[in-house]
């Protein structure tokens, strides 16, 4: 089961694992593939341990020394690093050659697991084999590898191409993208074909986008043209009516210099 080539990215991934029981020990031989990653085999440190990816949403190989599971030339590596070959170099007796390992290890043994680790950018994948011995002596084994698809996505800025799991699926006339915290969640961004418009869960033709767009161009000119309409008649010169009294009831006005006026100043010409 290993993460299928979908573009230019290298596949990785546990291919596949065989068990077999070889007197008081467990014979187990594994089929991989690394891609640009660098491998690490490791094992449960006590009986019954169960397999779970502590660096899933890693951020540095750092996460690696915290892993509570057995690797020889890990934990002897110094910190952070990861030098060696951490396949042969897990426990004694694993025979690494390219693409397969195999070792005789206890019956008790509960999984096998493999870290495929991607360094620039950096981040963790994993494959592992749950092992179960059964009554009878024979071995239980229950596929558990990554099983998801992985999608070729170029990084930004960088001639490199990363297989990203993604658990999510893109819509219709749509491809994923890089996305910087995939490994976190196996969740992915993306982004519509050429011809096609995003929206908030699908992608649409332009055949039927485009007057949807122009619906906010067209009410902004009918705001804009109604604001200019209103500004035009708010300065728009008012008629002031013309007050001139007609002929007929036009009066002359006589003014008197004098403080008190008589009778004697009055004379009244009838015409």
């Amino acid at each position: 089961m290993t993460m299928l080539l979908d573009g230019e990215a290298a596949p990785a991934g546990l291919v596949s694992v065989r068990a077999h029981v070889n007197n008081s020990l467990l014979v187990i031989s594994g089929v991989f593939e690394v891609g640009s990653t660098i491998p690490v085999l490791l094992w449960p440190s006590m009986p019954g341990q169960i397999w779970v990816n502590t660096c899933r949403g890693a951020i540095s190989a750092c996460c690696l020394r915290e892993m509570p599971y057995r690797n020889d030339a890990l934990a002897a590596a110094p910190a952070c690093s990861l030098f060696g070959n951490l396949v042969e170099g897990s426990r004694p007796g694993v025979f690494s050659d390219i693409g397969r390992f195999s070792v005789a290890v206890p019956m008790d043994t509960s999984f096998v697991a493999m870290l495929f680790v991607h360094q620039d950018p950096f981040y963790v994948i994993d494959g592992y084999q749950t092992i179960t011995m059964l009554g009878d002596g024979t071995v239980d084994i229950r596929l558990s590898v990554q099983s998801s698809p992985c999608y070729s996505v170029q990084v930004p800025g960088k001639q490199l191409y990363v297989c990203m799991v993604c658990g999510n699926v893109s819509p219709s006339n749509a491809h994923f993208i890089w996305t910087p915290t995939w490994f976190v969640r196996h969740q992915c961004d993306w982004e519509c074909d050429v011809g096609f418009i995003k929206g908030l869960s699908s992608c649409s033709s332009l055949g039927s986008v485009v007057p949807l767009m122009l619906v906010p161009y067209v009410a902004s000119v009918v705001v804009v043209a109604g604001i200019c309409v209103a500004i035009w008649m708010q300065r728009r010169p008012i008629a002031i009516p013309d007050t001139t009294l007609p002929t007929e009831m036009k009066a002359d006005i006589i003014m008197f210099k004098e403080a008190t006026i008589t009778a004697q100043h009055l004379r009244v010409k009838v015409s």
